[in-house]
């Protein structure tokens, strides 16, 4: 299967795409979880809520960070092919 074949019936979805945790990130992630369970037992209701808000906050700042550098990626490797495919004309063509 072609990766446009792959991309047009939905077999390649980045979003989707399960990620690789090392033990490093998920050291920091239990970290991160007792911080949380620590900061939301010291805070009033009210406080904690918007601590919450401000969790969702930065998961969408990731989120929209992780779709910008998809992005720029992508078209960097687009330009690169071509680019490559531009050189291949030319050295065709020099035959």
């Amino acid at each position: 299967m072609s990766i446009f074949e792959a991309l047009y019936f939905g077999k390649m979805i980045p979003f989707e795409r399960g990620s690789v945790r090392s033990p490093e990130y998920l050291k920091n992630e239990h970290k991160i979880n007792a911080e949380r369970e620590y900061f939301s037992g010291k805070l009033s209701p009210d406080d904690c809520e918007r601590f919450r808000d401000m969790e969702d906050l930065y998961v969408q700042a990731a989120k929209d960070d992780e779709i910008n550098s998809f992005t720029y990626g992508f078209t960097m490797g687009a330009m690169i092919m071509h680019e490559i495919m531009e050189c291949k004309d030319y050295l065709m063509s020099a035959e």
